[in-house]
């Protein structure tokens, strides 16, 4: 079978070696008590600690970067290397996404205490893993990879949360229906997302578009369990318009999956633009989103462990049986 994470997203991830020492409580109400959990969650901002560098003085400041933040600087260097770091830092794109970044992010102590929030339900479902490190830094505009993780770090790029309408994004060409989710109110479920991913993404196994609708909707679930009071418009970034056609359009998109032969459907070029990143599914219908069988997905998933109260998250995420979940769920749109 693919493995869909590979296979829908080819991003540069860091090397995953993980070991999952997971465990998970019973309660699948996910509205939980998180008060007496403690915050254990490091973020380090190395877009401040690069970019606020007298250049001048960098290469005695090189050792104190490679103590803090070993992820992007090794103490033991070549002048090339070091020659490679300040031309990172002086280029005119890079000095101007993180001047922005600066503005836009004038309070990332906000985001924070959401990423706080999200691991602090990551330790109620799993507190026998460690958390990851989270950093953060300036991308280049590196928008396919908006953050990278695995199971010891999250890096997220900040300038790739700047706003929709950013005036690089239109430079690059960024289409609006990619670029809608690069706004910072998105960067706390996104960064759950990612992890998720990195972390579950080998229990994403799939062949029909079903199998992908649920193992992408096992995704948002868990998304969802990190940040049950987000509301979906903002966990899968639709606008008011296209959360109204996915919750009143749910039957009528199953219908149609089922009566053009698509859900169990192996040929991926055929439904495709269920699952992927598209400004519509339909063209007659422009307020249908790309990922409307993602919603659809999180949905059965939803309706499976409703019906399987003592299912565990853990349990769920690393069911690799998608069929058994979607006859578990007695799923009826």
């Amino acid at each position: 079978m693919k493995k869909i994470f590979y296979y829908l997203f080819p991003l540069v991830l860091l090397t995953i070696g993980l070991t999952l020492g997971l465990e998970s409580c019973t309660n699948n109400n996910l509205q939980v008590d998180i008060s007496s959990i403690p915050n254990e969650l490091i973020v380090k901002r190395y877009d401040q600690g690069l970019y606020e560098l007298d250049i001048n003085s960098i290469e005695s400041k090189m050792p104190e970067l490679a103590q803090e933040f070993p992820l992007f600087v090794d103490n033991e260097y070549t002048q090339g290397e070091l020659n490679g770091l300040i031309e990172h830092i002086m280029h005119p794109l890079n000095q101007k996404l993180y001047l922005e970044s600066v503005k836009v992010h004038e309070h990332f102590e906000n985001s924070e205490s959401d990423l706080i929030e999200g691991f602090k339900h990551f330790r109620h479902y799993f507190p026998a893993t460690p958390l990851p490190v989270v950093y953060t830094y300036i991308s280049g505009l590196n928008y396919l990879e908006p953050i990278i993780c695995n199971d010891t770090a999250v890096v997220i790029g900040l300038d790739l949360f700047l706003g929709q309408q950013y005036t690089e994004y239109r430079r690059e060409k960024i289409p609006l229906y990619v670029s809608k989710k690069y706004d910072k109110k998105y960067l706390p479920t996104a960064t759950m997302r990612a992890y998720a991913f990195a972390i579950f993404g080998e229990y994403l196994d799939g062949q029909t578009l079903l199998d992908y609708m649920i193992s992408l909707g096992k995704i948002e679930y868990f998304v969802e369990a990190m940040y049950p009071n987000s509301p979906d418009s903002i966990r899968f970034a639709f606008s008011p318009e296209q959360m109204e056609w996915c919750t009143y359009k749910e039957k009528a998109l199953w219908d149609h999956l089922a009566t053009k032969k698509l859900l169990f459907s192996k040929d991926y070029q055929s439904f495709k633009r269920y699952i992927e990143e598209q400004p519509f599914v339909s063209s007659l219908e422009r307020d249908s989103p790309g990922r409307a069988g993602i919603w659809q997905g999180y949905r059965i998933v939803k309706a499976y462990m409703n019906e399987n109260p003592n299912t565990t998250l853990l349990e769920l995420m690393q069911n690799e049986n998608q069929m058994e979940i979607y006859q578990g769920s007695k799923y009826k749109p």
